[in-house]
């Protein structure tokens, strides 16, 4: 438990961190500087997401929440539209395009490649 609670003071006071965790973040720890959640399973139920989600923008701050599905879980999605989530979507392969043309990562992430 010791160690536990350094590693939450540390995150907690870091100017800058990334903070990789299971659900046992989603209630019970206030890390208020959160700005961004991302998450790559998403939650059995819909008011568990937003229990994820709402580690970040707190006291009202803003923030962001971006959720990776594999294309066997894209029901999700309207799982949580259903629940009241507001949601944009968009397929992996055009956000690494649009990075790609906006400059993004630069050649060392995203080389280039010409068409086939």
């Amino acid at each position: 438990q010791a160690e536990r609670s350094a590693q939450t003071k540390a995150f907690s006071s870091a100017e800058s961190a990334v903070l990789l965790a299971t659900d046992v973040a989603a209630r019970g720890l206030d890390f208020p500087g959160v700005s961004e959640i991302c998450q790559f399973d998403p939650a059995g139920e819909a008011s568990e997401y937003v229990h994820r989600i709402g580690r970040a923008a707190r006291a009202g701050r803003s923030g962001a929440a971006t959720l990776f599905l594999l294309p066997t879980e894209v029901q999700y999605v309207e799982i949580l539209r259903d629940a009241g989530a507001e949601l944009t979507a968009a397929q992996l392969k055009d956000t690494v395009e649009a990075a790609q043309l906006d400059g993004v990562g630069g050649r060392k992430f995203f080389p280039k490649r010409d068409a086939p």
